[in-house]
């Protein structure tokens, strides 16, 4: 069976999700499960990963467990994890990002075989409710600016261009993590992509 994931695709995702898939398929399915009319196997891991969700946050208040599960979407934003999302009969949005959240920590229940230690990991990779907490506007105090500056080294990039947008892929050695911005111009992309590797940081404790 062909692969549908290119090597880097999945070298990328699976230094986000913290796990090797052993067998692809399972991973694919949340990506491109869809192609020939069903989205069974789809959102057979949309609601496992749905059920993990809701045992983990089951300790919060119920006003704030829902804010967190309305905001799964801005974690999956946060490491380009949509950028290989391709089902026809879905449009990407906020909701179906909260989704692919879900199907991502599904996926890697159902390929571990339900193995604990494994699911608490990736998710503990995917969720961070400090980053739901940050104001924005005062990402000042984080320190930032020296990681924007070496972020923005033209060596670090990778650009395309298409039609309707230039995309840049972020590479920053001795971390291998990727993140990809896009824009109209090249110089929005390379913003994009870089704001994306600061929020990726911010969540794995880098920055502080």
């Amino acid at each position: 069976m062909e692969e549908l994931l290119l090597e880097n695709q999945k070298i990328f995702i699976s230094s986000i999700l913290d796990y090797t898939f052993l067998n692809l398929e399972n991973l694919e399915d949340v990506y491109f499960d869809g192609k020939d009319g069903s989205l069974n196997d789809y959102y057979k891991l949309v609601k496992y990963g749905e059920n993990i969700v809701n045992f983990l946050l089951d300790k919060y208040p119920s006003n704030l467990k829902s804010h967190y599960k309305n905001n799964l979407y801005k974690f999956i934003e946060a490491y380009g994890l949509e950028e290989f999302y391709d089902h026809p009969s879905n449009v990407l949005n906020t909701e179906t990002k909260n989704e692919l959240f879900y199907a991502l920590l599904g996926a890697v229940a159902y390929d571990s075989n339900w193995n604990i230690e494994q699911i608490l990991r990736t998710f503990n990779a995917l969720f961070d409710i400090n980053y739901l907490e940050i104001d924005k506007k005062n990402l000042d105090i984080w320190k930032i600016r020296d990681f924007m500056d070496y972020c923005t080294q033209s060596e670090h990039f990778e650009n395309y261009i298409t039609i309707n947008n230039n995309i840049c892929s972020l590479e920053l050695d001795g971390f291998f993590y990727t993140t990809i911005g896009k824009g109209k111009t090249l110089f929005e992309a390379r913003n994009d992509a870089c704001s994306k590797m600061i929020c990726l940081f911010i969540n794995k404790g880098y920055i502080r």
